[in-house]
């Protein structure tokens, strides 16, 4: 009995050797990454095991991702896996999730990894400047405005007047070119009218990059006062 047994156990211990055990394990040692619109990153994840394997990607940044390579077979050995993310150009600032998923057709495993891609805002733009002032009819005066490229590229502007009081203003410049931290002052100059337009009268200085999508305002008014009515 006991050698019958042992014969029954030797032969399911020489089964089970013969039997190929299909499995792996997925690793990445990066889980996040920060990339402009337009630039490309670049994140790595590495397989092993033993199997065919298919690779595909799901998440809201599956559509600016590409995986390679989309199949392979592996025999106890490893595979590493590139992920390519290059965000569209008109891409917002924001976190987008990206999941890789590897599925070993042999035994219908399946393990994922989820990485968040942090898209910043690389053409920060901004304007600050003088809000109000006022003037006589027929007088004249200067605001002082600040522009600040706050992204990582150099960027040309073009720079506009828009609302009531635009008619009345003459700009120092309507386009310039700063580099990544650089900041640059314009002048609004003012000719108030002579006529009847008194009381407040509002305005806008707009900016817009003719290389990106950024864009900035910033709102003023100016108050011209009736200072030569008399009874």
């Amino acid at each position: 009995m006991n050698n019958k047994r042992v014969l029954i156990l030797f032969i399911f211990l020489l089964i089970m050797s013969s039997v190929k055990v299909d499995a792996f394990d997925l690793t990445s040692n990066e889980r996040e990454k920060s990339v402009c619109p337009s630039s490309t990153a670049l994140l790595n994840a590495n397989v092993f095991g033993t199997g065919n394997f298919n690779v595909n990607l799901e998440g809201t940044a599956t559509k600016w991702a590409v995986v390679v390579p989309q199949g392979f077979s592996l025999n106890n050995e490893a595979k590493l896996i590139y992920i390519y993310v290059t965000p569209k150009f008109d891409t917002s600032s924001g976190f987008y999730n990206l999941n890789l998923i590897i599925t070993n057709t042999n035994s219908n495993e399946i393990k994922k990894i989820n990485y968040k891609i942090n898209v910043p805002d690389c053409h920060n733009l901004l304007i600050t400047g003088t809000q109000s002032k006022e003037v006589c009819g027929c007088n004249s005066d200067v605001y002082n405005f600040t522009i600040s490229n706050n992204g990582i590229y150099q960027e040309t502007y073009q720079v506009e007047v828009t609302g009531k009081a635009a008619p009345w203003i003459r700009l120092s410049q309507t386009t310039l070119s700063l580099s990544s931290g650089q900041i640059k002052a314009i002048y609004a100059f003012l000719d108030a009218p002579c006529g009847s337009d008194f009381g407040e009268n509002d305005f806008s200085i707009n900016v817009r990059s003719l290389t990106s999508n950024a864009v900035a305002s910033f709102d003023s008014n100016v108050i011209v006062n009736s200072c030569f009515d008399f009874d």
